[in-house]
């Protein structure tokens, strides 16, 4: 399976397409309406895929330049093993900063808001649902998502600090549990790529 997204042009939509290779029959499209920039982030287990459209409200054009105002943000989430594939949507006002999917399982961390006063917001993915948003920490800056090959675990990255986390959710859909602060550990001298292998 191939996705990918074609621009607006004019008063014709942008599209996201998913493509079945190698017959190149599309599987599926969505047409959308006043976007400035798509990013594709795809599953590593294959069960997802999301599409952020950064969308914007008006538009300026002055001597080749485009500019954007008004914008905000839609996250388009492919259930593609689902029949006929449906999609879901879920719109937030903040600038996006990161997006990470849960490698195996239906949940996804964002990492949204003002530069200086980022939140983090993880949501599950049902079938058959909108994605629930499970838990937001406000105010908690971080520049980065790393989730556990495994799922289940994840860590922000804020500067210098590497904050580990458990997100579990309980099998009766009761709101989930984020344990404390495991660890905080200072990357003072250490190799990042050798702190991610604790995750």
């Amino acid at each position: 399976m191939l996705a990918y997204w074609v621009a607006e042009d004019k008063d014709v939509p942008a599209r996201v397409v998913l493509l079945e290779i190698p017959s190149r029959k599309e599987i599926r499209a969505n047409n959308l309406f006043n976007v400035a920039d798509c990013k594709i982030h795809w599953q590593k287990a294959g069960d997802y895929l999301c599409v952020k459209v950064d969308r914007y409200a008006k538009i300026k054009r002055e001597k080749g330049d485009v500019k954007y105002s008004g914008m905000y943000y839609n996250f388009e989430i492919f259930h593609m093993r689902e029949k006929n594939i449906p999609v879901d949507s879920v719109e937030i006002k903040e600038p996006i900063h990161a997006f990470a999917w849960e490698p195996i399982g239906s949940k996804f961390a964002i990492i949204h808001g003002e530069p200086s006063n980022n939140s983090v917001s993880f949501y599950n993915v049902k079938s058959g649902q909108a994605p629930i948003l499970l838990k937001k920490l406000d105010k908690h800056f971080c520049s980065h998502l790393f989730w556990s090959p495994a799922g289940q675990y994840i860590s922000l990255l804020k500067s210098v600090i590497l904050e580990l986390w458990n997100l579990w959710i309980q099998q009766t859909l009761l709101p989930c549990v984020l344990q404390n602060i495991i660890k905080r550990l200072t990357l003072n001298g250490i190799p990042l790529e050798d702190l991610l292998l604790l995750v």
